[in-house]
This record gives C-alpha cells, structure tokens and sequence, in this order.
C-alpha cells in the first residue's frame, strides 16, 4: 500500500504497512470512562484491557486491534 499527496514542491508517496485488525465502536456518554477487553476464553472469565479509560465523547467513540496469533478474540466495553 502506498498513500501520496501533493505538495507544494511536487507529489510525495509514503509506504504504508496495513495488518488485518477489527475496529470496535460504540455510542458514548460524553465525559464517561470505558475500558475495552479482550479474552480468547469468555467463559473463563479473565478480560485483559486492550485500552483503559478512554473519555466517552457523546458519540460514538472506536478503537482498533490487530489481529494476532489467535484469531478468535471475544470483546466487550466497559463503563465506569
């Protein structure tokens, strides 16, 4: 993948690596804390933060996650 872009010199072309992922999106309450998690076992029920306190912003607010060696990740947002 290459993303380029004119300036005002001529035209520049940047590489760019992309790796498989999700992206994760959820209605907010502006101003809440949410924490994303992660777990390749649901009913074990050991979450691991993929992010930790991210500001609600009264829309919807997203993150991102490579995938990595185990493509089965189960996910869930919590408020605080």
């Amino acid at each position: 993948v290459s993303l380029s872009f004119s300036t005002g010199s001529g035209t520049n072309v940047v590489a760019a690596g992309v790796q498989p992922g999700i992206q994760l999106s959820w209605p907010s309450t502006s101003g809440s804390l949410y924490d994303v998690q992660r777990t390749d076992n649901p009913g074990a029920n050991q979450w691991s933060n993929l992010v930790s306190s991210i500001t609600g912003n009264g829309s919807t607010n997203t993150v991102s996650d490579a995938i990595g060696d185990n493509p089965y990740s189960f996910y869930r947002v919590v408020q605080h």
